[in-house]
C-alpha cells in the first residue's frame, strides 16, 4: 500500500506544484478529483495523449496516481446542495417520463 495525498485540498496551486509538494513531504501516490470543475484534471477534455503527459509528469516526482475521486470533499454545502435533486424534481421527472 502506498501513501497518498488528495490533490483536491491544493486546488489553489498548478498541479505540478501539488505533485513536488507531495514528493517532498514523502508521499507516494496521488488521488486526482475528477469532479466537474477542477483545474487540476478536466475529465471531459482528457484525451490518451493528455493521459500519458500527466502519468509522466507524476512519474517525475516519484509518485503514482491511485486513484481518481468523484467525491466533492473540501466543497462548500452550498455547491452540493445546488446539484441535489429534490424530491419534487424527481417527481417532475418522472411525470414527464411518463408523459411521453
Amino acid at each position: 500500500m502506498k501513501i497518498g495525498l488528495f490533490t483536491a485540498t491544493f486546488l489553489d496551486l498548478q498541479i505540478e506544484e501539488v505533485f513536488k509538494l507531495a514528493s517532498g513531504l514523502g508521499y507516494q501516490a496521488v488521488e486526482m478529483p475528477a469532479f466537474a470543475p477542477t483545474p487540476h484534471l478536466d475529465i471531459e477534455r482528457s484525451s490518451r495523449y493528455k493521459a500519458a503527459e500527466l502519468k509522466k509528469m507524476v512519474s517525475s516526482y516519484g509518485l503514482i496516481i491511485s486513484s481518481l475521486a468523484n467525491h466533492p470533499e473540501g466543497r462548500s454545502s452550498s455547491d452540493l446542495t445546488a446539484r441535489i435533486p429534490t424530491q419534487s424534481s424527481r417527481h417532475k421527472r418522472r411525470e414527464d417520463q411518463n408523459s411521453n
